[in-house]
């Protein structure tokens, strides 16, 4: 089977995309219109993630690899989108969504391989790491639409309702946590404890920074973020 320049080099690059700090950009854009075969971003965000993924696979075939670049070109459509309507909105607020938007997305994907650390293994938690790309800009998109909209809908949050969740978050949490004795031996059998600690101690990191941040942030914003890291905090190792 022969492959395309363009679909070798998406292959290659969206390997990295699992990385936490790579951003979707990081790919060449000429190479990402390419596969947005011939239809513009409005186009593919007016057919869902679900409806653009099967017209993209039918047409270029069904692997994961090209199921992984449906949901890279829909999250790089989603992105740009995010972008232009985020123009609107102040200096400050840009920074806070470009950080919110790294934090979320290092918390997920670390999410995906600490549980790849507990199964032993496996490709399923990559792609879920690369696929996330959608949720991030989901999250992304209902921030900025709070931030366009004023105070006017500062509800949602209060401090000591924000710190009761986040508790339990860390509680979820700490299920996994790779220096409890049975996870310890879990690990020792799959020889993925190096995996797992590395992993832990990145959603912890990022955990603790978005954590500070929503203490000076908006309670309809914050009750937003925190359900989007309550959600992916699934901890399948249980």
């Amino acid at each position: 089977m022969k492959f395309s320049p363009t679909k070798i080099f998406l292959t290659c690059l969206i390997s990295f995309l699992v990385l936490p700090f790579l951003p979707i950009h990081t790919l060449a854009q000429t190479n990402l219109v390419a596969e947005r075969l011939g239809l513009s971003c409005d186009q593919i965000l007016k057919m869902k993630t679900d409806k653009w993924s099967e017209y993209y696979t039918q047409r270029r075939g069904f692997s994961e690899v090209d199921q992984n670049t449906a949901f890279v070109v829909y999250g790089d459509c989603h992105q740009q989108r995010n972008n232009s309507l985020a123009k609107r909105l102040s200096p400050v607020q840009n920074q806070r969504i470009a950080r919110y938007r790294k934090l979320f997305r290092d918390y997920r994907v670390a999410s995906e391989y600490l549980t790849m650390a507990y199964a032993g293994g496996g490709t399923l938690y990559g792609h879920l790491a690369v696929r996330g790309v959608v949720i991030d800009e989901e999250m992304v998109e209902k921030i900025i639409n709070l931030y366009l909209q004023g105070n006017r809908r500062n509800i949602g949050l209060d401090p000591q309702l924000r710190a009761s969740i986040i508790n339990r978050i860390r509680r979820k949490l700490e299920v996994g946590n790779p220096q409890i004795a049975k996870n310890r031996a879990v690990l020792a059998e799959w020889n993925t404890q190096k995996q797992a600690n590395t992993e832990y101690g990145n959603m912890l990191r990022s955990l603790n920074e978005i954590e500070a941040m929503l203490k000076q942030e908006r309670q309809d914003v914050g009750r937003v973020i925190i359900q989007y890291v309550d959600k992916s905090t699934n901890p399948r190792y249980f």
